[in-house]
């Protein structure tokens, strides 16, 4: 999910991206280190909307709270959990979630795919793998000891409160949800570079039709080269 300093004047997703377009490069986003999925949700969002901000990459996204209740860093892509208690009493303001649908814990924040950018959905998933090689009963038995486990009221009720929501696999199933995410992700990515360009390609539009007609500010500077004295080869 996304979280902001109370310092930033936003409380909505659309209100962060008029913001960040109105003040290009000026926000900072924190995660729980690089690769993460709440970091790849930010580069998709970036991608996706053409904003500039900042990866500040944490070694666990509860090291960067601090810096996002003091205004230091002014956005922070977090798990649900990490961002439950700090929002509860109100430190940091929640302004979307990156899932599919709207967590129960936050039923009154929206999902960015609501907000803007349909199918988006970046989501946090944890796996329990064991060693290559099980004997199929011996992963059957595990397998089903877990789902059982996973369905006890007291685990559930426990893993509402932080915004998880435990959904069992079977082996096979577990075995094909990592390459799918990753591909999901993928695609993802694929759609913010076609949007990107596509933008790209409408500026460069705007600005060839500015220079044929004479109007706006656009001039045509000579060309010139620029040798580095530091790294140029003829030293």
């Amino acid at each position: 999910m996304i979280v902001s300093s109370l310092t930033l004047p936003v409380t909505t997703f659309a209100e962060f991206i008029a913001y960040a377009k109105a003040n290009p490069g000026k926000l900072n986003f924190a995660s729980a280190g690089i690769g993460t999925a709440p970091h790849l949700a930010g580069e998709m969002i970036k991608l996706q909307t053409g904003i500039e901000m900042t990866h500040v990459p944490y070694r666990g996204i509860g090291a960067a709270y601090p810096d996002v209740m003091s205004g230091k860093v002014q956005l922070a892509f977090s798990s649900i959990a990490g961002a439950v208690p700090f929002t509860a009493d109100n430190r940091v303001r929640p302004i979307a979630t990156t899932g599919s649908a709207r967590s129960p814990v936050y039923p009154n924040v929206a999902t960015v795919a609501e907000s803007g950018l349909p199918g988006f959905d970046v989501d946090l998933w944890i796996g329990i793998y064991a060693p290559a090689g099980m004997p199929p009963a011996v992963l059957a038995k595990l397998n089903g000891e877990l789902n059982k486990v996973l369905q006890h009221p007291e685990l559930k009720a426990a893993f509402a409160k932080i915004g998880i929501s435990p959904r069992g696999t079977t082996s096979g199933g577990g075995r094909g949800l990592h390459p799918r995410r990753v591909r999901e992700m993928e695609e993802g990515d694929r759609r913010g570079q076609d949007q990107a360009r596509v933008a790209v390609g409408e500026a460069r539009t705007t600005a060839d039709r500015k220079w044929k007609s004479g109007s706006g500010a656009i001039k045509r500077q000579p060309s010139r080269s620029v040798v580095c004295p530091r790294c140029s080869p003829a030293r």
